[in-house]
């Protein structure tokens, strides 16, 4: 099943939910709610780059590595992954240190990360 009710967009939808409902009953900081979607973000970029490794056909028709076209091999395959994963990690670090620097600058001027500000449900 594909789309939008495979098994991985209802599984995302769920988790999101729970977020969003803890977020709400519990009164999360939004540092706690930006790293629960980093802490996703994460998990999601490891099922991609298994989902490329465990491709029975990989295609590379109108692929290029340094303006050269390539074979469609393990090989290649693996190299991709690896510049998926090395692409993506620097984001996700950049992520993790961007967003607890900015909630902490942000609560020195205003109650963002305080745990008795709660959301109005």
């Amino acid at each position: 099943m594909s789309g939008l009710f495979s098994p991985s967009a209802l599984s995302l939808l769920g988790v999101n939910l729970g977020v969003i409902y803890f977020a709400v009953t519990d009164a999360w900081s939004l540092a706690t709610i930006l790293m629960s979607y980093l802490v996703q973000s994460i998990i999601i970029g490891i099922f991609q780059a298994k989902k490329i490794l465990d491709l029975k056909e990989f295609s590379t028709e109108g692929f290029m590595i340094n303006d050269h076209a390539v074979e469609p091999t393990r090989t290649t395959q693996k190299q991709v992954v690896a510049f998926f994963a090395l692409h993506y990690g620097i984001f996700h670090a950049v992520y993790a240190i961007w967003a607890p620097r900015t909630m902490m600058f942000s609560a020195r001027r205003g109650p963002l990360m305080r745990r008795e500000r709660r959301f109005q449900a």
